[in-house]
């Protein structure tokens, strides 16, 4: 539901929060911040136009419309929450592991901020409510930006594996 000029940031540098970054610029986003722990993909955040900030200093000057966790941190909300302004919203991308000890929801409710889990199932249940696809939908705005090069995410692939050795890669992880 990002509109086009709105202010995003999000918290994470990892491969998640990148494509994100990436994502929001094709939906037409206005400034973009991104906040990490350290400066290792500061330069990746400058290629597209972010500005970039470590999670030590003050988030609050952000103020972005949109702020979205991609850092898998249950601590992370208390951040996303001091980045957003008044109004805006947050979107918990993936699944943090573990308990978020701090989450501050008088901050939340006093500043009416929309918190929103960005999870693969809330498609299956929006598709329920409407007529539309929503997988098919956003499937068709990720292909067309990678097919018309206005989306870049071969630089996010660490490595690539033939689905058919899948369990080769599954036994590595576990090996350490």
């Amino acid at each position: 539901q990002l509109k086009p000029d709105d202010a995003v940031c999000v918290l994470g540098s990892g491969p998640i929060g990148a494509l994100a970054i990436r994502l929001a610029r094709l939906a037409g986003a206005g400034p973009l911040t991104v906040v990490a722990r350290s400066k290792r993909h500061e330069s990746a955040a400058s290629a597209v136009g972010a500005n970039f900030r470590l999670l030590e200093t003050e988030l609050r000057d952000i103020a972005a419309a949109v702020v979205i966790d991609a850092t898998g941190d249950p601590a992370a909300i208390g951040h996303a929450v001091s980045a957003a302004q008044d109004g805006g919203t947050v979107v918990l991308l993936g699944s943090p592991r573990g308990v978020s000890d701090a989450t501050p929801i008088a901050e939340v409710q006093l500043r009416r901020l929309r918190l929103i889990g960005a999870h693969i199932s809330a498609l299956a249940t929006e598709a329920k409510r409407s007529s539309s696809d929503p997988f098919r939908k956003l499937a068709e705005v990720y292909l067309t930006g990678l097919a018309d090069g206005a989306l870049q995410a071969i630089d996010l692939v660490g490595e690539s594996i033939d689905p058919r050795e899948v369990g080769l890669l599954y036994r590595r992880l576990a090996s350490g």
